[in-house]
């Protein structure tokens, strides 16, 4: 069997996940190739669309535009401006196999017109997938729509927008509903949670699903409960009594809701010792976010990445606690990472927590954008008795494991290849 992915990327969130996809299918038999527009890894089974330095550079220009202009607000990560890389079929026969069986999509904003792969199916009659990476199959544009309901119906008076770029959404939304009516393409859907947003959305109530949680995603032999003691001495933190861990791609992305965050830890009302507590930031602009944490008693650690995943895992593994005040998010990553290490979480009830965190048992919930919660969150965790904290992580574990052990990995992906072969 021959199957086409196409990504924008093959590296970062949505392109590693629709990678490592794409190397399981390979892995058991599967012929299998990606197409991306980005491409970082090497591996001869993906393969990078040429695209000229100027087009790119004039494209991102034009976004630059837009926002800094303020027609489209970024925190929507409204990505589907109807600019894209590949505007034809023609444009990409050199690049693909000359059967295909199978095409699954993946991060397609910029890549192509959902028009372009409603040709390609009906070229090669290939059945089609979408792998859902971030909301924006959903909706008319927006990669995450907050607390829009706009994909429940037709993505009018979008809140992303602004004139000339008014009715875009709609216009988007209306056109894709008609494409999708012919391509009736299977999702393939990493959180049970999305399932809710599906049954309520104009495109997809109907849709046919495949659930894929943990299929490619994480590894299990890096992230996995380790030791505290000797982590913490190879890595010279080991005179802190206790650790918080804040970690996301871009640590100062509106979405990821850092603001809440650093007034949580800076709150007065919960105060820790010298020594008693150090922070530890992960990610692009750790270092301008640690000046945002207003708390002298509190030790901050900055690093802008990790050089591996190995060192990212080290740093979850020694901490004692993990906070994720991500607003509008599918995952996050972070999150699973640190729940399957064994490291408790407090967050807000959104994304991947709904699944994963019962509030007081495996974890804390925060009320949504409530710095004073988050607080209250780290403060409950960080004071349990060593039984109690003990408990907590083992059900910390048992919840993520539940979703993202290797029984359960294995089980999802047998329904991934079984839908596969068994239209």
């Amino acid at each position: 069997m021959n199957i086409l992915f196409v990504s924008y990327s093959d590296s970062a969130g949505a392109g590693s996940a629709i990678y490592m996809m794409h190397q399981s299918l390979k892995s058991i038999g599967f012929n299998s190739t990606l197409l991306v527009i980005n491409k970082n890894r090497e591996d001869k089974d993906v393969i990078a669309f040429k695209i000229k330095k100027l087009k790119r550079k004039f494209y991102k220009l034009l976004d630059n535009i837009e926002d800094n202009l303020g027609f489209i607000k970024r925190k929507y990560a409204f990505e589907d401006r109807s600019r894209n890389f590949i505007n034809d079929i023609e444009d990409i026969k050199s690049y693909v196999p000359d059967k295909i069986d199978v095409l699954v999509l993946g991060w397609i904003s910029k890549v192509a017109d959902l028009e372009v792969f409603l040709n390609i199916k009906r070229q090669y009659n290939c059945r089609v997938y979408w792998l859902l990476t971030d909301l924006a199959p959903v909706t008319g544009g927006c990669h995450y729509p907050y607390d829009c309901k706009g994909y429940e119906d037709e993505c009018a008076c979008c809140p992303a927008l602004r004139f000339p770029y008014r009715k875009l959404a709609y216009k988007k939304l209306m056109k894709k509903k008609l494409i999708l009516s012919q391509m009736d393409p299977v999702l393939l859907n990493y959180a049970p949670w999305v399932n809710e947003m599906l049954d309520r959305s104009a495109l997809f109530s109907n849709s046919k699903r495949v659930l894929v949680t943990g299929v490619g995603g994480v590894d299990n032999n890096i992230y996995q409960p380790a030791d505290k003691v000797p982590l913490r001495n190879k890595h010279g933190l080991s005179k802190y009594r206790k650790i918080v861990l804040f970690a996301a791609d871009n640590v100062l992305d509106e979405r990821k809701g850092f603001d809440y965050f650093s007034r949580a830890i800076s709150n007065e009302k919960y105060s820790y010792g010298i020594n008693e507590l150090a922070l530890i930031i992960i990610g692009k602009n750790s270092n301008k976010a640690a000046q945002q944490i207003n708390n002298s008693a509190v030790s901050v650690l900055a690093f802008e990445y990790t050089a591996t995943e190995k060192l990212l895992a080290e740093y979850i593994q020694l901490s004692d606690l993990f906070v994720s005040t991500a607003l509008n998010d599918i995952g996050p990553g972070m999150l699973i990472y640190a729940m399957l290490c064994g490291v408790p979480a407090v967050s807000f009830n959104i994304g991947i927590a709904r699944d994963m965190v019962d509030h007081l048992v495996s974890g804390y919930i925060a009320q949504y954008k409530n710095s004073d919660d988050i607080a209250k969150g780290i403060n409950y965790i960080l004071t349990l008795s060593e039984n109690e904290y003990d408990l907590l992580r083992e059900k910390c574990l048992k919840a993520s494991l539940n979703l993202y052990s290797e029984s359960a990995r294995q089980r999802n992906f047998h329904s991934l290849v079984e839908s596969l072969q068994n239209p």
